[in-house]
């Protein structure tokens, strides 16, 4: 997927105009709105665009009926993170924190609630059988409309990656961020999208299947070595191995107990503490390093920065600055 985005944003005081405002988005066609509570509404809409993939949060503060219908060709999800009076979606009663599913041309039939925010995202079939084969472990696969049965954690783990990418992305630093960093934030989405399956990593490999997984993981390490100065992104790994994203999944979990994306993000930010180590500009540096290594949101950079390292980026780079003015004496 091209790593180039695009945002859309807009605040209206009408049902009608943002649902005028959705209609020219990819995702959805033949809306209809209408406000069901009384009072003065007020409704905005975030999408960052990333091709096939748009990722989105919508907010209203009256109770709307929204009907329409989603593209043939796209599927798409919603997390309902604020729900306050009632709520229903595909004739089930919705709470906070539950997942929405609309897939394959299927009709979109929701009653918000009296104040509602949702934060989403629309893929289209074709990127999301790249992410993983037939689809069939996905959650969006069985549900054309409805309320997801996910875990609790794999809902909450998407909500985050999704509350990063619009919240990094639409920020006014991110038009100076490199592409890699756009690169990371999908990936970390299709990382949480595989998290939603019924039986993630239930299936332990033993013997040959063991040994095979071995050997990707060798290929794999050998050739994020090679390239770890370049913007590597998880689906050129794949496409390097040869192998499907959760194919990779499987064979990094049963390997090295963790995700082929957690194992990049740990080699990145050992290469972003290179960098910092031969600096001593503390207020310029440490955001541009970061986005060049494929970080894109700075506060949760400087959080996983923290937990790897015991310390803060701007300690990494104070202590460099200490070096190069007192440098140790060599000891002949």
């Amino acid at each position: 997927m091209e790593c180039r985005h695009e945002v859309i944003r807009f605040d209206v005081g009408d049902a009608d105009e943002l649902a005028q405002g959705l209609a020219h988005g990819p995702a959805l066609f033949e809306q209809h709105f209408d406000q069901l509570s009384p009072g003065r509404f007020q409704g905005s809409f975030v999408e960052v665009s990333f091709g096939e993939v748009q990722v989105y949060v919508e907010q209203s503060n009256q109770s709307i009926y929204q009907t329409g219908q989603i593209r043939a060709d796209a599927c798409g999800l919603a997390i309902a993170t604020a729900v306050e009076g009632r709520a229903i979606f595909a004739g089930s009663t919705l709470a906070a924190g539950e997942l929405m599913t609309l897939a394959n041309g299927a009709e979109l039939d929701f009653c918000t609630a009296r104040i509602m925010r949702t934060i989403g995202l629309i893929a289209s079939n074709a990127w999301l059988t790249e992410l993983d084969g037939d689809r069939t472990d996905l959650m969006l696969a069985p549900a054309r409309a409805g309320i997801a049965d996910a875990e609790v954690s794999q809902v909450a783990r998407l909500r985050e990656v999704l509350e990063s990418i619009l919240c990094g992305v639409t920020s006014r630093a991110m038009t100076q961020f490199a592409e890699v960093a756009v690169a990371t934030a999908i990936d970390e989405l299709a990382d949480a999208l595989l998290g939603l399956t019924r039986d993630a990593y239930k299936r332990r490999a033993s013997g040959a299947v063991w040994i095979a997984r071995r050997r990707v993981v060798e290929r794999a390490r050998d050739y994020i070595r090679s390239h770890v100065a370049d913007p590597l992104t998880i689906a050129m790994l794949c496409q390097a191995m040869h192998v499907s994203r959760r194919t990779l999944q499987y064979c990094f979990d049963d390997v090295l107990g963790m995700t082929p994306l957690a194992y990049l993000k740990a080699v990145r930010l050992n290469g972003v503490r290179r960098v910092l180590k031969t600096t001593s500009d503390v207020p310029t540096c440490i955001g541009d390093v970061a986005a060049q290594w494929g970080f894109w949101h700075l506060s949760h950079f400087r959080e996983d920065y923290r937990l790897m390292f015991d310390e803060n980026p701007s300690d990494t780079v104070r202590q460099a600055g200490r070096r190069q003015t007192h440098p140790v004496a060599a000891v002949i």
